[in-house]
């Protein structure tokens, strides 16, 4: 059962993608696909982005 959640509705991006594992490592894995498939943003390129990813994983 996965406990931690991040959702792009949570960082102000209209999506209703909700993404879950659970390790932070795991969620962070599956945001970074989903960002650059649906989005076309490579979180991985920019420390900052991918900390603010990381800021919005969530407990569920």
């Amino acid at each position: 059962m996965a406990n931690l959640s991040f959702e792009c509705k949570h960082g102000g991006v209209v999506c209703r993608a909700r993404i879950t594992g659970e390790t932070e490592a795991e969620v962070l894995e599956k945001a970074v696909n989903h960002a650059r498939k649906v989005h076309g943003v490579d979180l991985s390129r920019s420390k900052t982005l991918a900390e603010y990813a990381r800021s919005l994983i969530r407990e569920t």
